[in-house]
């Protein structure tokens, strides 16, 4: 990789030839070593990118011919939610993903099966569910997870973002004048000069896309252990005041899905409501996502 050229020299006889080979072994190492499980994160996370399209061929009841400009109805969503699953728990109910999509509502059954409802979005109907275990989902915990059940997995993940980042700096250290590639790809030069080039081509044209998974996973492996070790980095969602609750009576009654949201737009006029997460219990707050 010296220059497109040739290998650095194993005999370090030239000035830094020694160094730039132990930089050449390292980037190497790390692209034959790693290469599989890389490829599997990094496929996996490119397919999530386009999982729910891949559910909206696959599942009926997810498409909807309901006008993009109509607005969600919260109320009606909510009332048909409790009639179509008695006595189930309403864990999420979102806005649909785009142009033709149902909304969707995560539903815990009282005998704790999880079911994905699927809702028009215009009236609120519930036009069918399926399992928790869609296309979608496989492809997040395979990406995010590796099917690890626990935080391990997350940490796992997100810590081949350093070797993926040393990658990336071994071999700009390794091709010299490296800017001189992104428009070279000798085509007439013989196989091995030709993969060669393809390889430097394609590493210096994805360089910024390497340079964002890099950083932004070394964040999340950061995050991660930062909450496995009991530190928070966003602001911990308040608990429902005791005084409040004891105005409201022996039994207080939840505003459902269309008083939530219309107290939401009371108060942020401005906002674009995606996702709403009722309570489970009277002392915890309802989340508006927008």
């Amino acid at each position: 990789m010296d220059g497109g050229n040739r290998l650095p020299s194993a005999s370090g006889t030239r000035r830094g030839g020694g160094r730039a080979r132990i930089w050449f072994l390292v980037h190497s190492w790390l692209g034959f070593k790693l290469s599989l499980v890389l490829g599997v994160i990094c496929l996996s996370g490119s397919l999530a990118s386009v999982s729910h399209e891949i559910d909206w061929l696959l599942t009926p009841t997810l498409r909807s011919s309901a006008p993009p400009s109509a607005p969600m109805a919260w109320g009606a969503a909510g009332d048909a939610l409790a009639e179509a699953y008695p006595g189930a728990r309403i864990d999420t109910v979102r806005v649909p993903e785009g142009p033709g999509f149902a909304a969707t509502a995560i539903v815990t059954l009282p005998d704790g099966r999880q079911r994905i409802a699927h809702l028009d979005p215009s009236t609120g109907r519930v036009q069918g569910d399926a399992s928790r275990q869609t296309v979608q989902r496989f492809l997040r915990d395979l990406h995010m997870w590796l099917f690890i059940t626990n935080s391990w997995g997350l940490v796992t993940v997100s810590a081949f973002s350093i070797p993926l980042l040393a990658s990336l700096v071994t071999g700009l250290v390794v091709y010299k004048r490296f800017w001189r590639g992104f428009f070279r790809l000798r085509l007439r030069a013989g196989p091995r000069v030709l993969v060669g080039d393809l390889h430097r081509l394609i590493g210096l044209w994805s360089l910024w896309f390497v340079v964002v998974i890099g950083v932004t996973g070394v964040w999340y492996l950061v995050e991660v252990i930062g909450y496995m070790n009991g530190h928070r980095f966003d602001r911990p969602v308040p608990a429902a005041p005791g005084q409040n609750l004891a105005d409201l009576g022996a039994a207080p009654q939840p505003l459902g899905l269309g008083g939530v949201t219309r107290l939401a737009r009371i108060a942020y006029p401005e906002l674009r409501i995606v996702a709403v997460i009722p309570a489970r219990s009277a002392r915890e707050p309802v989340v508006v996502w927008g």
